[in-house]
Order: structure tokens, then C-alpha cells, then sequence
């Protein structure tokens, strides 16, 4: 109401996980939901997107490194929450999506051309999905794109390796906090953690095949695909990631003096 939050006792029309509230609520410039698969990350900023065109009448780009078609952007998702919640006012297109009041969304792949940013010019929300993918350039010349007042772009990502772009420019400094709390924020960024456990929409049929991944995988892929953690693993490693674990505290649980 007026641009503010108001707790009212009608019904709402859009659900996400409790974990992304601080996410919906609290004004930053970048904004990210990192973790693993099954987390509601995309459905999540999807839906938000879907409501706040109708509501708000945003202008939102959506970008992925690789996109050589609209079957690989977002646009169904989106679409499918302005179609489940029946959401009016939407002109029902193939490749775009447009909204009476003027908001609309658009798509586009960074790796060929991302001088062509310079379009996006008078956006005022970005999307930025499978994040561990974006090059430096792309990051780069993505987030001053959104510089008008009050502009918002979002992450989500499941992180690749420590040394991706993304991950050096955003996670890495702030990991000691992240591992804490789940949560970083400052006066520009918001980062939340958000995996399967996050998500009370999380599938039975998920688990069950979560469950077989963690009984048959490595420690190190199965942290990695289910809850958000780098992948850095070599194949085919010497030493694997459980060794290194198992020897955390060695020295009190094995009763001997640290050298």
C-alpha cells in the first residue's frame, strides 16, 4: 500500500518459502538466493516478478549467459504463475510479456553480445538466473544497467566453482557470515542461503531421489548439488573432500598435541 508493506488478513495470491521473506521485504540493489536444487529459488523471484508487473508495473530484464532461444530463458515460469494465479491485465505473447499498466519482461543471453545491455536501459528489475555461469564482463556491465532509484537486480544460483565471477565478486567475501547465519546483508547486497529444507512445497519424489544421491554420490557432489556448496572437487582426486573433513578437531578426538 504506497509502496509499503501492510499486514493484512485477506488471503494472498502468491506464496514463497518464509526463507525469502527478507528478500521480498528489505530494499538492497543486489539481491541473490543461493543453494542447491530443490530450494523454490526460481519459482520464488518467478512469482514475485509475475505479481509485482501486475501490482507495480515493473520493467524487468531477464538474463542468462547462454540463451539461444526463449525456451531457455524464464519467460515460462513466469508465465506459468501469471496463468496459475490468473492473474489480469497480461497480453498472453510467445516471447515477451507486456502488462496493461506498462510493466513488462524481457529476455536476453549475455555471452554474445553483452555491450547490447545498453538496451535494457529504463529497467528497473533484472533477473540474473544460473549466476555461477555469468562471465566477469557480464557482471560487469549487468548491474550498472540498474541504476535508477530504487532498482533491484536478483541472483539465483546454485555456485559452481569458488573461482566463478560471481562467486568472487559476491560470495567469497562474505562466506565466514554466510555459513553463520545463512545470511549476509549490507547497505547494497542481500545474499540468502536457501536449499530443499527451505522449501515446504519440497516434493516427496525429490527426496526420495535425494536420498539415493546422498547414499551413492561423493560428500563433496552431493553438498554441491543438493546443498549450494562449491563445487571445486577434482575427479579422480588423491585426497577426496571427506578426508579433509574427517580430520577437522583430529587433534582432541584422537588425544594428541597440534603441530
Amino acid at each position: 500500500i504506497n509502496k509499503e508493506w501492510v499486514q493484512v488478513d485477506k488471503r494472498p495470491c502468491v506464496t514463497i518459502p518464509l526463507k525469502a521473506e527478507r528478500a521480498l521485504l528489505t530494499p538492497k540493489a543486489i539481491k541473490i538466493l543461493k543453494g542447491g536444487r530443490g530450494s523454490a529459488k526460481s519459482e520464488t523471484v518467478a512469482a514475485i516478478i509475475a505479481a509485482r508487473i501486475k501490482d507495480d508495473g515493473i520493467k524487468v530484464g531477464c538474463y542468462r549467459e547462454f540463451q539461444n532461444s526463449i525456451s531457455d530463458s524464464v519467460h515460462s515460469i513466469i508465465v506459468k504463475h501469471i496463468n496459475q494465479k490468473h492473474f489480469s491485465g497480461f497480453t498472453p505473447l510467445e516471447s515477451k510479456i507486456d502488462h496493461e499498466n506498462g510493466g513488462r519482461a524481457r529476455y536476453r543471453g549475455l555471452s554474445r553480445n553483452p555491450d547490447g545491455l545498453k538496451s535494457s536501459d529504463g529497467f528497473n528489475f533484472g533477473w540474473g538466473e544460473e549466476a555461477q555461469t555469468m562471465s566477469a564482463k557480464s557482471i560487469e556491465l549487468l548491474e550498472p544497467t540498474f541504476r535508477e532509484e530504487g532498482s533491484e537486480i536478483w541472483y539465483t544460483l546454485n555456485p559452481g566453482s569458488s573461482a566463478d565471477p560471481i562467486s568472487q565478486e559476491h560470495l567469497k567475501p562474505y562466506e565466514k557470515e554466510l555459513l553463520r547465519d545463512g545470511f549476509y546483508e549490507d547497505e547494497v547486497i542481500l545474499i540468502i542461503e536457501m536449499n530443499y529444507r527451505d522449501n515446504p512445497w519440497f516434493p516427496d519424489s525429490l527426496d526420495i531421489k535425494r536420498r539415493k544421491n546422498k547414499e551413492m554420490w561423493s560428500a563433496a557432489k552431493y553438498a554441491h548439488v543438493w546443498e549450494g556448496a562449491y563445487s571445486d572437487e577434482i575427479a579422480n582426486s588423491i585426497i577426496r573432500v571427506e578426508w579433509f573433513d574427517a580430520a577437522i578437531d583430529a587433534h582432541t578426538k584422537l588425544g594428541f598435541k597440534p603441530n
